[in-house]
């Protein structure tokens, strides 16, 4: 039985006020919390931070002043995806905290997985139903576009694109209702194509540009998201986080 929830994709608010939307959070009812004027604290009385790869990281670097630390590059694009979405471990919930953002630096982009589900034609829902488990892999992403982040060795490298591959379903139909998991970055399927128009409609994308400050959370089920790249010479700081409910 299909689970009908009252749903907001985007919900703003200022961090002094933000604790009243956060059951609607977990509970699916907003899928993308945009908390203004936060403290990097913040994060830490929402959730509980789980490690990220590739290091076991609980706060990554998206852009740095240290190139020597471990961190995303900026100065690539990053295409849609789920993080984490190559294992079975997935995140449940995740953010990204500005911490700096010149003039030049790339939005955000956030797709609303649950109403472009509902906006894909009968037959290619069938399909993918059908279709079920696929394999999601970071190798998949390396075959497509520039992996934006540093291995330590070749020796890890290797490690880590052999070990971070999972079967997936991209139908879904949980407690958060149903949507499509698809993450392009990182999915095999037979539809890719017929998938990936959903981010041509701008009725399913939100766009967000940053300000210092912003705490952006998001439902990493049933929220794809990616961004541009921002060169070198403009300064783009911003940590990510992934959690769960305490």
């Amino acid at each position: 039985m299909l689970r009908e929830i009252p749903q907001t994709f985007i919900k703003t608010e200022e961090s002094h006020l933000y604790q009243r939307w956060i059951r609607d959070f977990y509970n699916g009812k907003i899928q993308v919390l945009i908390i203004k004027n936060a403290h990097e604290e913040l994060i830490k009385s929402i959730g509980v931070l789980e490690e990220q790869d590739l290091y076991g990281k609980k706060e990554v670097p998206i852009g740095t002043d240290d190139k020597k630390e471990d961190h995303v590059w900026q100065e690539e694009d990053m295409m849609w995806h789920n993080d984490r979405a190559y294992l079975n471990s997935i995140h449940p919930f995740v953010g990204l905290y500005c911490k700096q953002a010149d003039e030049g630096s790339s939005p955000t982009y956030f797709c609303d997985s649950i109403t472009a589900w509902k906006k894909l034609d009968n037959e290619l829902k069938q399909k993918v139903i059908d279709e079920g488990p696929v394999e999601f892999s970071v190798r998949n992403y390396f075959e497509r576009s520039k992996y934006p982040h540093d291995f330590r060795s070749e020796v890890y490298k290797r490690a880590f694109l052999m070990k971070s591959r999972s079967k997936q379903n991209i139908y879904r139909n949980d407690k958060f209702g149903e949507y499509v998991f698809f993450s392009p970055a990182y999915a095999g399927t037979d539809y890719y194509d017929e998938l990936n128009k959903i981010f041509d409609d701008e009725e399913n994308i939100h766009i967000h540009n940053w300000s210092v400050g912003d705490l952006v959370i998001w439902n990493n089920m049933t929220v794809s998201h990616k961004r541009d790249h921002t060169p070198s010479h403009v300064k783009r700081r911003l940590m990510r986080y992934a959690f769960h409910k305490d």
